[in-house]
């Protein structure tokens, strides 16, 4: 039976690292904002459907962030 930490190897660590920089609050990093010509400063370009006509801009970006859990077939 577990009781403690301890009985499993104690708790692992943690692992922090700096957050990128996200000015307009909008949920897109800065640097991926300027990367697929959208504007870091414009809160409202989330919404947009500029990089794609079926999905959000937001969409698009958090799909970029598990894009390589689902390799394409070649």
């Amino acid at each position: 039976m577990i009781d403690q930490p301890q009985d499993v190897g104690g708790w692992t660590e943690d692992k922090t690292e700096v957050p990128l920089a996200e000015t307009d609050g909008d949920g897109m990093p800065d640097e991926w904002e300027k990367k697929n010509n959208l504007d870091p400063n414009d809160p409202a370009d989330g919404t947009k459907y500029s990089l794609s006509p079926e999905y959000t801009n937001l969409e698009v970006y958090m799909n970029n962030l598990v894009n390589h859990l689902f390799p394409t077939k070649k």
